[in-house]
């Protein structure tokens, strides 16, 4: 402690006499700062200079001086600054000296004394080298001219004028053109104050050019046959003159005249001519056709799920060539990997454009090719890869054990299972997890409301297979929680006669919207099915129904099941 220093002394005494020694106790300290650094802010140009003193013991302190935590003798700023001892002084300060500034004194006992102090230099805009000098604005559209600049504090407002007549001043660093005419041509320039000065002058030229303009465009359509040459001019003009160029599936012909030589099938297709300058682009496609050759292939196709192994392929077929063309569906299964393939099986649909296929094979996939055909040729196209939408079972012996777990049987082709939830019968359901487990433990105390002394939840589960529809909802229960007593699981199921029929097509036609399905042809047995073979099947006695007959009935159940809600 400091109350102890000053001199101690060692008395010795014996029978031949006495004898002492004085000696002195100092005791040491780090250093400390008398005083902390101040902020200062100051004009670029003119000086700054801060004092740094510090106390210690020994007093032999050392001083060092950082920016931005970087020793200044090793930073250009070294170079034009003053340091000595515990003073540092910059002469003429600029921009770039803006930080912080440190001072560390030191004795050589403990740690260094540090003082931290920031300084801040104001200075006038000045012009930054981004900034554009010409500016090209489209007749009648709107236009931006910038003058950017560097300055601190920020600029109040910049001064803007026109060929030699001043505008009116902006705050901002933007000038706009509206809806820009011949008049708004001319050379800007544009000045920035704030509360130091103002900046240099910019000056910028500003054109108004009319966009590109076709002087010859093609037409939208262009017939050719086969083997022959075809050419055709797509010229323009405007100021600045454009570039001009043809464009065909993302390759580029830069030249005004399109000419092929000896035409062929592959040269049918969309092709489009292109204006171009600084202004704007514009275009104009040109739809070429190719006669007396073989069909193109269609320009739209879709393949939609029918039931759980069918599909219901259609199209809208290419050009025809000029000679009338017949179809042939070409449909194998694959596996997931693309690997393992069977042979191709042939369907001939001769001028139609549609085509129902069933598979009989559930959770797979299926690859199809279209063959269409005249008197010139075939032409095989690729529709793509689609699955088919069968379904897993539905979770069953649904329990809940007295540990809060969530209990069920494996389903039939189901990978994962997905749990929701729903507060009362009128909210939709929320997906609460999805697991790989027949059992799932459920946190019912957090889905539970804290202030309510009863809760009960309704709980649901799908099975699922990835790409395939999930599978109807398992039945629904409802979990009961009364006073901290253990939760209790019973069945919530709707006893409404009519639930099984409309309550499953509901749920198919959800899932028609998520899968594509037309129908669900899964064949009924209900009085709902009974009735409407009675009185709108030609043959009432005939209970398995052709596809056709069964598509509809699945019509008239929507119709029959809408009217009772």
């Amino acid at each position: 402690m400091q109350t102890d220093t000053g001199e101690y002394t060692c008395h010795a005494t014996n029978f031949e006499g006495t004898t002492q020694k004085t000696i002195v106790v100092l005791l040491a300290n780090g250093a400390t700062m008398k005083k902390d650094l101040s902020n200062k802010t100051v004009i670029e140009g003119s000086s700054v200079f801060w004092h740094c003193d510090a106390l210690g013991y020994p007093s032999n302190i050392t001083y060092q001086w950082f920016k931005d935590k970087i020793p200044i003798i090793s930073l250009e700023l070294g170079l034009r600054s003053h340091i000595q001892e515990g003073e540092f002084g910059i002469s003429s300060v600029n921009k770039n000296d803006i930080g912080w500034y440190t001072c560390e004194a030191n004795n050589g006992f403990e740690t260094s004394a540090k003082s931290t102090a920031f300084l801040d230099v104001h200075y006038k805009p000045k012009i930054k080298s981004s900034n554009k000098r010409i500016y090209i604005v489209a007749m009648n559209k709107n236009g931006t001219i910038s003058c950017e600049v560097d300055s601190n504090p920020p600029s109040t407002f910049i001064q803007w004028i026109k060929d030699g007549r001043p505008l009116n001043p902006t705050r901002g660093q933007t000038f706009q053109i509206i809806n820009a005419t011949f008049n708004d041509a001319g050379i800007y320039s544009c000045q920035a104050f704030n509360a130091v000065g103002g900046s240099d002058v910019l000056e910028m030229h500003v054109i108004v050019s009319e966009p590109p303009l076709f002087s010859k465009k093609p037409p939208p359509i262009a017939y050719v046959n086969v083997g022959e040459t075809f050419s055709m001019e797509c010229t323009g003009f405007g100021d600045p003159p454009p570039v001009q160029y043809w464009l065909r599936k993302m390759v580029r012909y830069p030249t005004k005249i399109l000419h092929i030589s000896n035409v062929s099938h592959s040269d049918y297709g969309n092709y489009r001519c292109i204006l171009s300058n600084e202004v704007a682009t514009v275009h104009h496609d040109l739809m070429l056709y190719v006669k007396n050759t073989r069909p193109q292939c269609p320009n739209e196709s879709h393949i939609h799920c029918l039931g759980e192994t069918g599909f219901n392929v259609s199209f809208i077929p290419g050009y025809d060539g000029n000679s009338l063309q017949n179809f042939r569906l070409h449909h194998r299964e694959i596996d997931k990997s693309e690997k393992d393939v069977k042979d191709w099986a042939i369907l001939n649909i001769s001028t139609n454009t549609n085509a129902l296929i069933e598979t009989h094979t559930p959770f797979s996939f299926h690859e199809f090719l279209l063959e269409t055909s005249n008197k010139y040729g075939r032409t095989f196209c690729t529709l793509g890869i689609k699955n088919v939408c069968s379904r897993p079972e539905p979770p069953k012996k649904v329990t809940l054990d007295s540990n809060n777990v969530l209990r069920w049987e494996s389903s039939l082709n189901a990978e994962t299972y997905k749990i929701a939830f729903r507060r009362t019968s009128q909210q939709p359901f929320a997906e609460l997890a999805e697991t790989k487990e027949t059992f799932f433990p459920l946190q019912l105390q957090i889905l539970a409301k804290s202030s309510d002394s009863k809760t009960n939840l309704e709980l649901t589960i799908r099975s699922s297979q990835s790409p395939f529809p999930d599978s109807k909802p398992s039945e629904i229960f409802r979990a009961s929680y009364a006073n901290e007593s253990p939760w209790t699981l019973q069945s919530a199921a709707n006893t409404d006669p009519f639930n099984e029929i409309c309550g499953e097509e509901e749920e198919a036609n959800e899932n028609e919207r998520e899968q594509n399905h037309i129908f669900d042809v899964e064949e009924h047995t209900s009085a709902v099915n009974t009735m409407l073979r009675e009185k709108y099947m030609e043959n009432p006695e005939y209970q398995k129904l052709n596809l056709l007959d069964q598509l509809r009935l699945e019509q008239l159940k929507q119709e029959f099941c809408s009217y009772l809600q």
